[in-house]
């Protein structure tokens, strides 16, 4: 298992991003590249952060904001 260089979850093969050529790309999952583009080519950092970092919160409601988006 890696983690996404995009987003930082992480993934296994069946979560890998695309390239191009329709391979896939190990690097990225595929919520961030798709067909080898980012899906989301102007997000920022931040934005990034507070997106994952919500989703991990309702995956996990114990998990406390500060280890969310530590």
């Amino acid at each position: 298992m890696g983690f996404c260089n995009s987003c930082g979850r992480p993934i296994v093969k069946e979560d890998y991003g695309t390239n191009e050529d329709g391979s896939l790309n190990p690097e990225f999952c595929k919520d961030c590249y798709q067909d080898g583009k980012y899906t989301e080519p102007d997000i920022t950092l931040t934005e990034m952060i507070v997106r994952k970092s919500k989703e991990m919160m309702e995956k996990n409601p114990r998990l406390p904001e500060t280890t969310a988006t530590g």
